[in-house]
């Protein structure tokens, strides 16, 4: 990065979290508080996480406006009790923008931080994941996920040695294809001290509900969703319908959380990270993760629904 992109960066940094003030958040319920947010747990630990997380892609840099709305969402969703937050290498300066928004705020204590790594060279790999701690600010990265598999022989050795070395907390694996479902199941059961498989799950796209997920389950391995919306798909496809009054049966209020309690209902996720830039948008995601969860009947009821349309 040149030294003018730097001062760029900052200026931007500074100006977002000097300007939140000018955003005005919906409120909850008073009866809201970080407690109440779903939490599951991480097989191989016990340690517990939110339910819904936060994929940040698009999180780049850009014009001042922009960047307050970023700093806004990670304010937001520390305060609301959220912690997953999902970046990788390839997200442009995703790292960075986080690293930097996350030590201005002080609240990395607060997020549970994953990258990823996505090289077949060894010294590649060792390379991105230092530069990983030094974009994010952090000495220990709490997972870092083998990126579309690839390159997964030889990440696999590394990851441990950064685990057992204290660099990292967890090792995990993403797709976000159904085509590499099957090659990810031979992985998740034939390789130890996988941790957590990321993987593409929507209420329309449930393949793996028949590849991966009976494995994860079987393996003690977590299970983060990906792709929660089919890539905004799914906002098409309802358009201007209106939510089916039994969705209220489950505490659900928007067409979002009606997506996201689908996911998060099945007992082999541990976590789905919608990726959004607005605040009130991660509100309302953040809410999916309060009240009452569709049962199996109600999954199915949901399914049926989005099939007819």
């Amino acid at each position: 990065m040149s030294d003018i992109q730097g001062i760029q960066r900052r200026r931007f940094l500074q100006w977002g979290l000097s300007s939140l003030g000018m955003f005005c958040a919906p409120s909850f319920s008073q009866n809201f508080t970080r407690a109440t947010l779903m939490h599951k747990s991480i097989p191989s630990s016990g340690e517990t996480l939110p339910v819904i997380g936060l994929g940040t892609n698009a999180y780049d840099i850009g014009p001042p406006e922009q960047m307050s709305r970023l700093s806004l969402c990670l304010s937001t969703l520390n305060e609301l009790g959220g912690k997953f937050i999902d970046t990788a290498p390839r997200y442009g300066s995703s790292e960075n923008v986080l690293g930097d928004m996350i030590r201005s705020l002080g609240s990395r204590k607060h997020f549970f931080l994953g990258t990823k790594c996505d090289s077949e060279r060894r010294d590649t790999v060792i390379s991105q994941l230092s530069q990983s701690q030094l974009n994010l600010h952090t000495d220990v990265v709490d997972i870092v996920q083998i990126h579309s598999l690839r390159g997964w022989q030889e990440q696999l050795p590394i990851l441990r040695e950064a685990k057992a070395d204290g660099l990292i907390r967890y090792i995990g694996i993403t797709t976000s294809q159904n085509n590499q479902h099957l090659e990810l199941a031979d992985i998740l059961k034939n390789e130890p001290d996988i941790d957590m498989v990321q993987l593409n799950y929507s209420i329309v796209d449930r393949q793996a509900e028949y590849t991966l997920l009976p494995i994860a389950q079987e393996k003690g391995i977590a299970v983060i969703g990906n792709l929660p919306f089919d890539g905004g798909k799914l906002f098409q496809k309802i358009a201007d319908k209106a939510l089916p009054p039994w969705a209220a049966e489950f505490d659900c209020h928007s067409w979002a959380q009606f997506f996201l309690k689908f996911i998060i209902s099945h007992p082999a996720v541990t976590c789905t990270i919608p990726g959004t830039t607005q605040p009130h948008h991660l509100r309302e995601n953040i809410m999916a993760a309060t009240g009452r969860l569709p049962s199996p009947q109600y999954r199915q009821r949901q399914a049926n629904f989005m099939a007819s349309l």
